[in-house]
This record gives structure tokens, sequence and C-alpha cells, in this order.
């Protein structure tokens, strides 16, 4: 493996992967291929309690379902609300 860092942007897939795994990418896809980010458990709830916000639940029944806290849920939303995230301001409770 060559000098590349995790955090490159773009690397030669041959410097990056064991030998095995680049044979194994080769049989499928050879040209530009882009490789997402692996999501992390934090990040997909945050997701889950804005969409569920946005079909109108109320920020009781979204702890509920993403299990958290119903003050976790509110500061998830103010902190999108703050940024401007709504194009309108809902208040739920």
């Amino acid at each position: 493996m060559g000098a590349h860092t995790r955090h490159d942007r773009c690397a030669n897939a041959r410097d990056v992967l064991p030998e095995p795994v680049l044979k194994q990418v080769q049989q499928h896809y050879t040209g530009h291929l882009w490789v997402p980010t692996p999501i992390n458990p934090a990040r997909r709830r945050r997701a889950q309690v804005l969409a569920l916000y946005m079909q109108g639940r109320k920020q009781v029944d979204i702890a509920r379902i993403v299990k958290l806290t119903p003050q976790r849920v509110w500061q998830i939303i103010d902190k999108e609300r703050r940024r401007g995230i709504f194009s309108r301001d809902i208040h739920r409770s």
C-alpha cells in the first residue's frame, strides 16, 4: 500500500486496496469509482428525527420511535431550526 491516507479525496485502488479486494472490484467495474463513507448511527438517527418531524410527528412520538429522550429530539430540531434548515418554523410538543 502507498502513502495515501484514509482521508485523501482520490487514490489509485492499486495503492490502497489489498490485491484480492482489487481483483474482486475489477471483476465488477473498471473506471472511476466513488466509494461513499459509511453513515454513522448518530447521523442516521438525526436524519430520521428530522424526517419524522417534517412529516408532522410530535416530539414525544419521535423520541419513542428513535429511542431518544424528548429533550434530545428537541435539541436536534432546535439546532436545525436555528441553522435555517426548515422553510417554516414549526413548533411541536
